[in-house]
């Protein structure tokens, strides 16, 4: 690991037991099944040191063609199904906003009810009130 740069050092380090095993095992000379963690570290500190840690040109893992028709059309009806569902998903969150605030107007206009009952009623109390000092102050009228 000495020949490393730090920032490498650093990477492999980082790297899972799992992670290291599964890029020791693209270096088939080396065998991990049996290597404990400090020798995981260290075997793939080497490959990375000697430039082995990619795989040679040419031998990337065989990828679809991007011009096939029938990965192109799952492709794009996965796509269309994908729409679909936030298109839906949105309309729900839309209409539960619509809701609420149906329910917030309503709950407001039932305030609103509420302070004109209350005013009402505090303005026939003064008008009784009011009465009830006029009466007594002409009682024969």
């Amino acid at each position: 690991m000495d020949s490393l740069t730090e920032q490498q050092r650093e990477q492999i380090k980082k790297m899972s037991d799992d992670r290291l095993r599964e890029n020791l095992r693209k270096a088939p000379e080396v065998a991990i099944i049996s290597l404990d963690r400090p020798s995981l570290l260290s075997a793939w500190a080497e490959l990375v040191a000697s430039g082995r840690d990619k795989p040679p040109p040419g031998t990337a893992m065989a990828t679809p063609s991007p011009t096939d028709p029938e990965l192109e059309k799952q492709r794009l009806l996965f796509e269309e199904r994908k729409w679909a569902q936030e298109l839906e998903l949105r309309k729900g969150e839309m209409l539960t906003q619509q809701e609420q605030l149906k329910l917030e107007t309503e709950r407001m206009q039932a305030q609103q009810e509420q302070i004109k009952l209350e005013t009402e009623k505090v303005r026939l109390e003064q008008k009784r009130l009011s009465l009830q000092v006029e009466y007594a102050e002409n009682p024969a009228a």
